[in-house]
């Protein structure tokens, strides 16, 4: 198969299939580890924060600090508008194809103007803010330990993605 049909399948399967994201379950769990661990056991979560890491570092050239205020700021508004019932019907499905465009954003020859990057990537945070918000339960002290513990193991995974990214970059020079 070339190498089209491969990802046109790819981003079908990803699309059609929103449940393989494992993710925002609606369990209810809140509370300092739920929400420390939430972001690495979502796979939505783990792949969107460390790719847009890379995609930060390589293409947009947003420095570290700028990156973390551009994904976690949004990821935080998110947050709180779910948590106040703002959420939808087709957000596991969103959340997938941002997984996707994501890998698209990263493939060669992808490239994006950078402020349009940088709204995209504030976007991307957002959708994923409001699924997190939708399963904290209610503004409460508990919600807002929570809320801040996603948002810290998220940052983690965005610095991972640019640490990622200065391997690729590091490799790709000795490489050639």
């Amino acid at each position: 198969m070339n190498r089209q049909l491969n990802r046109f399948i790819l981003i079908l399967s990803c699309t059609l299939f929103p449940p393989l994201a494992l993710a925002h379950g609606g369990n209810g769990e809140s509370g300092l580890v739920a929400g420390l661990l939430h972001p690495f056991t979502g796979l939505d979560h783990l792949l969107a924060a460390l790719a847009c890491g890379i995609w930060m570092k390589c293409r947009l050239e947003i420095p570290p600090d700028q990156g973390m205020g551009v994904f976690l700021l949004p990821l935080l508004a998110g947050m709180l508008l779910g948590a106040n019932g703002l959420t939808g019907l087709y957000l596991e499905g969103l959340l997938s194809a941002t997984v996707v465009l994501l890998a698209v954003l990263l493939l060669p020859g992808v490239q994006l103007r950078r402020n349009l990057g940088i709204g995209l990537a504030a976007t991307l945070a957002l959708l994923q803010g409001l699924a997190h918000g939708g399963e904290i339960i209610g503004l409460s002290l508990e919600g807002s330990i929570t809320t801040l513990a996603v948002c810290i193991s998220t940052g983690l995974l965005l610095a991972g993605g640019y640490v990622l990214a200065s391997g690729f970059r590091k490799a790709a020079k000795t490489a050639f």
